[in-house]
């Protein structure tokens, strides 16, 4: 057996056991589970994408992250501080040759993947800091 079709076949098997049909949901919740793993902005993100895929277009994602340690990287965080729109990090990202990457854009795309089809909301951070990510507050 090749190894695509070695690997096809576990997929299969691994989703009799353990897959799940994702019900589209207009709003949903989710957390890292804690710290250290809701330690800052950048591990929240995934967090978020564990629920990515359930989240109906254009719909709320809140993120229970507490996040002591803020953004989790001045790069990171400036990808989205300086930019009216997340369309234009996006833009950005996939303007680049392959060889031209910048040091944390994996998680930048992955954020901006998320906040293009979905309003977050995330807990417990500073309001500016909460806007200049592109998400909402999540007071209560």
């Amino acid at each position: 057996m090749n190894g695509k079709k070695a690997h096809l076949k576990g997929c299969k098997f691994l989703n009799n056991l353990a897959g799940v049909e994702g019900i589209q949901s207009e709003i949903v919740i989710t957390t890292n589970g804690g710290y250290p793993l809701d330690q800052n902005i950048y591990q929240a993100v995934k967090g978020m994408t564990a629920v990515e895929a359930v989240s109906k277009e254009k719909g709320v994602i809140i993120m229970l992250a507490e996040c002591s340690d803020g953004h989790g990287g001045e790069g990171f965080y400036n990808t989205f501080a300086w930019v009216e729109k997340v369309e234009a990090v996006m833009e950005d990202i996939l303007s680049r040759g392959r060889h031209e990457t910048i040091p944390d854009q994996w998680e930048s795309q992955v954020l901006a993947r998320i906040l293009i089809h979905h309003t977050v909301m995330i807990s417990d951070l500073d309001e500016v800091l909460i806007k200049d990510m592109h998400m909402q507050k999540a007071a209560t």
